[in-house]
């Protein structure tokens, strides 16, 4: 089923949430102080889930979006901005 652009699914995945590198995330994670390892560590996962977000091959859950926000010292809508030219579908 379809969720309308920004809800969250029960698996906390953001409907519209882009399976596409975020610019801003890159460009924090590459200019910033903290590594992928040391983010992975601070948020508890793998650092080859922080790679795979950093890559756009996967979408981070909202809770993780958060915690990663919080880190960076920035926003889950700064960081991970949603597109609604193009809904997603969510698994329940």
């Amino acid at each position: 089923f379809l969720l309308p652009f920004g809800a969250v699914g029960r698996r906390g995945a953001v409907a519209g949430m882009p399976k596409s590198a975020s610019p801003m995330f890159l460009a924090r994670m590459q200019a910033g102080p903290i590594s992928q390892t040391d983010l992975a560590k601070k948020l508890k996962v793998t650092q080859s889930l922080i790679s795979r977000i950093e890559k756009g091959t996967t979408a981070p859950r909202l809770d993780l979006a958060r915690r990663i926000a919080a880190i960076l010292h920035s926003t889950v809508d700064e960081l991970f901005p949603a597109t609604i030219d193009r809904p997603r579908r969510v698994a329940s």
